[in-house]
């Protein structure tokens, strides 16, 4: 596409001038380029790469943002496992870098894992955290999604009525 010919040649352009943080930002943006065609294991490979080259710069911030899209990927990909421990694995770094935004996602997206494997009290105790870690943000987005997520899981439970009182808060 020209998308990934265009994304191509800027990490073509970054590799010739040596600059780290572009050829980065360019494997990450070609990586999501290929989850978006369905090329899931060039994906892995470009956002693999990707954390690789955070980690020798030595910039946290984007060692866990990328974590964060190859553990994306591992969801979508059905390696929940993975998928759970590279979200454990970005969540520690918000936390450590006191990014309580980074940290409350990752909780709920590893919720959304938990979900889909049918372990219940583990996503409700993520998106327990996550909601809590919103409410002190004050991010009324992130409060709303994690009810949303918590009303479903109970419907699914059968506790109809927790599951109305969560969404409707």
């Amino acid at each position: 596409t020209e998308a990934h010919a265009a994304l191509r040649e800027s990490l073509d352009i970054a590799r010739e001038l040596n600059d780290s943080r572009s050829v980065g930002i360019a494997l990450n943006a070609l990586a999501v380029n290929a989850r978006d065609l369905g090329e899931l294991e060039q994906s892995q490979a470009l956002f693999e790469e990707s954390i690789s080259l955070w980690r020798r710069m030595g910039d946290r911030v984007l060692v866990a943002r990328s974590l964060s899209n190859l553990a994306n990927l591992a969801k979508l990909s059905k390696q929940y496992a993975r998928a759970r421990a590279l979200y454990k694995e970005c969540r520690s770094i918000f936390h450590e870098l006191g990014d309580g935004t980074g940290a409350a996602w990752a909780h709920n997206h590893e919720g959304d894992v938990a979900y889909e494997q049918g372990d219940n009290e583990d996503a409700r105790g993520l998106y327990e955290e996550s909601l809590k870690l919103f409410r002190e943000l004050g991010d009324k987005w992130g409060v709303a999604g994690c009810l949303i997520d918590l009303g479903n899981l109970r419907r699914d439970e059968g506790d109809l009525r927790r599951a109305v009182s969560a969404v409707a808060q």
